[in-house]
């Protein structure tokens, strides 16, 4: 199991592992019922992770397969029995998503992303009503070489009930240790409703 997320009122719950992305009722819980959103992945590296609105009505699914492929599907809950599929973004030329956020009205999704061969790293901030898509910060990972320590940059993200607010935060490995100036490990809050970044803040403090 790679990850989980629990509806609001604590009746339907994603999770995402071993066996592909699944959709649970569990209205009864001594007779839960579960509906397969996604199929088992191909490779034993494949990672999902998955986010759900608080009605339960709309889902988030971030799927990194072994060889690349993959990418971020939009389900459609409001019918658990036929769960609807839309693809949000699509892994390709060596882009791959490592986390989502879905806010708890299921208008707005985050997704973090990390490119392989640039090494260039963003988040992006997607209004669901009307697919519009915002990059919200580029930043740039540490290349991982057999004779050279580094990182990739990879992200931690949460959004509040209405999607008006996020937390960002950036995670790194350490640097290597002739290394100048490495990227530090840091959190920043954005005002989603006017796109606006407040000062960064690290989680040390």
């Amino acid at each position: 199991m790679t990850s989980l997320a629990l509806n609001y009122d604590g009746r339907y719950a994603i999770s995402g592992g071993d066996e592909g992305v699944h959709f649970w009722d569990l209205t009864n819980p001594n007779q839960p019922r579960k509906e397969m959103l996604l199929g088992m992945g191909k490779y034993s590296t494949d990672w999902y992770e998955v986010a759900i609105s608080a009605d339960a009505k709309r889902a988030l699914v971030s799927h990194q397969s072994g060889n690349g492929e993959g990418g971020v599907m939009v389900y459609d809950l409001s019918n658990p029995a036929n769960p609807e599929g839309y693809s949000l973004i699509r892994n390709a030329d060596y882009h791959s998503s490592n986390t989502v956020a879905l806010s708890g009205d299921g208008n707005t999704a985050l997704v973090g992303y990390h490119h392989w061969t640039t090494y260039n790293n963003f988040v992006t901030y997607w209004d669901l009503r009307t697919w519009d898509k915002t990059e919200l910060r580029p930043m740039t990972g540490w290349k991982i070489t057999p004779d050279t320590g580094g990182s990739v940059v990879q992200w931690e993200i949460a959004l509040n009930h209405d999607g008006k607010r996020a937390l960002i935060a950036q995670r790194n490995d350490p640097a290597p240790k002739d290394e100048p100036n490495p990227p530090r490990s840091e959190v920043q809050l954005w005002a989603l409703d006017t796109l606006a970044g407040f000062p960064r803040f690290s989680p040390t403090g």
